[in-house]
């Protein structure tokens, strides 16, 4: 899939009526996401753009609710200056993207299929 319009869309948001499994699934996805930067602590976020990104993006929609692409790749311009990655921002915004809108049936490459992700019982 090509999601180099994605962050031209401006906002990427949860549905009101968000299934609680799939929340679960994104709240899982992100502790991943968190761990994969752990692991890399050594490597400089500018040089771990892609999961930096996601971390990013995916906080932020869980917190608020949604998530203004636009503003946050500025803040990300500013912090990592010429170095920021706009490709591999616009595919974070996809994949996250997807995975809020159909569970990443459009995301090939993950780790792990969303729907096997282990979910927390609440």
């Amino acid at each position: 899939m090509d999601w180099t319009s994605s962050m031209n869309e401006a906002i990427i948001e949860l549905p009101a009526d968000l299934d609680p499994d799939r929340r679960a699934r994104l709240e899982a996805k992100l502790e991943e996401y968190k761990a994969r930067r752990e692991e890399s602590a050594n490597t400089p976020p500018e040089h771990d753009q892609d999961t930096v990104f996601k971390i990013a993006i995916l906080s932020a929609v869980l917190a608020e609710g949604h998530v203004d692409t636009c503003r946050m790749y500025r803040s990300f311009q500013e912090r990592f200056g010429a170095s920021a990655k706009s490709a591999a921002f616009n595919v974070a915004c996809g994949v996250i993207d997807d995975y809020i809108k159909t569970g990443g049936q459009m995301v090939s490459f993950a780790s792990q299929p969303f729907e096997q992700i282990p979910i927390k019982q609440r």
